[in-house]
């Protein structure tokens, strides 16, 4: 944990200086079960039910062009091995569902991680 924390840390000094915050959220999805839960200072986590969960740092927050920052937008992070993921956010016109639950989400995500795509809620 301490080497995670000194990562993290020293990834502080890579972001560019005109990066917006990120926003904080908390994503799941089911068939494969996954989450994503970003802490509002520029770092991520993702975990999956057949691998030990995953730290990344903020690089990147890129709203979608023609719409407001909270309606659409792509946040890139990097773990330690420098392996980029990317998470699409979107707003809904009405609620998204985990399809497992009862609970209604704001926002659909797809997550890309390597060569595999993951789908979502985000609230």
């Amino acid at each position: 944990m301490k080497k995670m924390l000194v990562f993290l840390a020293a990834s502080l000094a890579i972001l560019p200086a005109h990066a917006r915050p990120t926003p904080m959220l908390q994503c799941v999805g089911t068939e494969p079960f996954w989450d994503i839960k970003t802490d509002g200072k520029g770092f991520l986590s993702m975990g999956q039910a057949d691998s030990q969960r995953k730290f990344y740092a903020k690089t990147q927050v890129q709203t979608a062009r023609g719409v407001s920052d909270e309606h659409a937008f792509q946040i890139k992070a990097q773990d330690r091995a420098q392996k980029i993921l990317r998470l699409n956010v979107l707003k809904n016109s009405s609620a998204c569902s985990d399809g497992m639950s009862d609970q209604t989400y704001s926002y659909s995500a797809m997550v890309e991680v390597g060569n595999v795509i993951y789908t979502g809620c985000c609230r």
